[in-house]
């Protein structure tokens, strides 16, 4: 029940899709960029799933001066791993959200958007008064 209590996923997960397109930029695999930063290649792989749970600045500095990030992108990529380890209001619920529904509650509290389906809904613009008499 521990990952309940942890931040959430989606400035992970972005976090994770920018550092592997820089890293993929400059042609370095997994391996390779966690030497020159002292970090295995598994926790690299980690960070870049958006899987770890605690992201830490020097890191993700380190990574994007390996990367030739530029200092605004660095520095936005910094903020992202803050806000990744800030915990969200529904935390304090742990005890009532099951452990594999916190995806889906961090996804839906920062969507700017959802959209619903309903092929048996008729809008109401397109709707007109019956006329059949029985």
């Amino acid at each position: 029940m521990d990952h309940v209590q942890t931040a959430s996923t989606l400035p992970r997960r972005q976090l994770g899709r920018y550092l592997r397109e820089w890293r993929s930029r400059v042609g370095l695999t997994q391996a390779a960029a966690g030497r020159l930063i002292e970090m295995s290649a598994s926790a690299l792989q980690r960070i870049e799933a958006g899987e770890t749970t605690r992201l830490r600045g020097r890191d993700i500095e380190a990574l994007c001066d390996v990367y030739g990030v530029p200092p605004e992108t660095t520095a936005a990529f910094v903020g992202l791993a803050r806000q990744a380890n800030v915990k969200s209001w529904w935390h304090q619920y742990g005890d009532l959200i099951p452990p594999d529904f916190n995806v889906y509650v961090g996804l839906e509290s920062v969507a700017a958007q959802i959209y619903s389906y309903q092929p048996e809904l008729i809008p109401g613009l397109l709707q007109r008064r019956s006329t059949c008499t029985i």
